[in-house]
């Protein structure tokens, strides 16, 4: 990286998607230039409002599905349910159980307002 972009980008703020309520980081400060612009373009596309809109959807079919069995199941990568299921959480719109080893959790739509 050149001083020119380590200047530009040294104290850059996360990309952030503002098409729900919840401010979800996509990249982090820290991250290299190439990464906020992935993230951006990522945002401004769609994709990732098209992607937490697919991942609920396939998680109202199939509840109480691990990211794993849901992106199985539904067609997605791995890593695009894996990612977006904690959007979706931060968001308000699916909650998650883990199991007592804490290494696997299975996701659930949320019914209503007040739904822990």
């Amino acid at each position: 990286m050149t001083d020119h972009q380590r200047t530009l980008f040294d104290d850059a703020e996360p990309v952030v998607d503002h098409t729900c309520d919840v401010t979800v980081s996509l990249s982090r400060s820290t991250d290299p230039a190439s990464s906020h612009a992935a993230a951006a373009q990522h945002v401004a596309s769609g994709a990732h409002a098209s992607q937490k809109q697919q991942v609920l959807a396939a998680l109202r079919s199939w509840p109480g599905s691990t990211s794993k069995e849901l992106a199985a199941r539904a067609g997605l990568g791995r890593f695009v349910a894996a990612r977006r299921l904690p959007d979706l959480e931060k968001a308000g719109e699916v909650r998650r159980e883990r199991y007592a080893d804490g290494r696997e959790c299975r996701w659930w739509v949320k019914s209503g307002p007040g739904e822990r």
